[in-house]
């Protein structure tokens, strides 16, 4: 009985290691750059996103993050089972921001079925912040309504007279009395200089339009008030 029990067991340790080698093991690695400074950042979170659509907009499937140490340098191990996916990675830090190419198509990097490994550097930008101060402390109708739109962006080419840009905007709706509501926004200057703000003021069945356009102190606070 012994003799029995001692292969039954044998065999299911060779099933483990089999079943161990044939899973893939994706293997990342890099380091993390202060895009202004050239110089390497530690204790950054670097986020990583995996999905198997590559269009610019798709959804991540999941997700993974790992912290540069103290040479700026990271790396992170996973397993997979899928014949084929992308992933993206980005970087964070307290007071600094992800950068990327606006401009640029974000389109993911392709994993294959095998353990090479895949580098990466990861830039990050020291955060530019906007704060909007907005208040409608006498409003003609207690249904006023202001609909705001925060962007910063970056002119990516001009076709046929038009000037095509990217954007990323945070919006908000603010109905009747409003006193001193902050909406901000932390961003890298550097990847979209172009900071406005739109909005849309509906009062007593009058819809007025307009907007503005700022000039931020990179690396700064910016504050500005907002008022209807």
């Amino acid at each position: 009985m012994k003799v029995i029990f001692f292969s039954a067991l044998t065999l299911l340790f060779l099933f483990s290691c089999t079943k161990s080698i044939d899973s893939n093991t994706y293997n990342f690695s890099g380091i993390v750059i202060d895009y202004t400074t050239g110089q390497r950042v530690s204790n950054a979170n670097v986020l990583f996103t995996f999905t198997n659509d590559n269009s610019r907009d798709s959804l991540p499937d999941y997700f993974a993050s790992t912290v540069s140490n103290g040479n700026g340098e990271y790396s992170l191990s996973l397993e997979n089972n899928r014949p084929r996916y992308y992933y993206r990675i980005s970087g964070k830090k307290l007071n600094y921001s992800s950068f990327y190419l606006i401009c640029d198509r974000r389109v993911g990097r392709s994993l294959n079925m095998s353990s090479i490994p895949y580098f990466d550097t990861v830039f990050v930008d020291k955060s530019t912040i906007v704060n909007l101060n907005i208040s409608n402390v006498s409003p003609s109708n207690v249904n006023d309504t202001l609909e705001l739109y925060l962007s910063q962006g970056k002119i990516c080419s001009v076709f046929g007279g038009a000037t095509l840009g990217a954007y990323n905007a945070k919006d908000l709706k603010l109905i009747g009395v409003i006193n001193n509501h902050v909406l901000s926004d932390t961003f890298s200057f550097k990847a979209t200089p172009s900071t406005y703000v739109s909005w849309r003021v509906k009062s007593n069945g009058v819809t007025t339009e307009g907007y503005q356009s700022f000039n931020p102190t990179e690396f700064g606070v910016n504050n500005y008030n907002i008022n209807y």
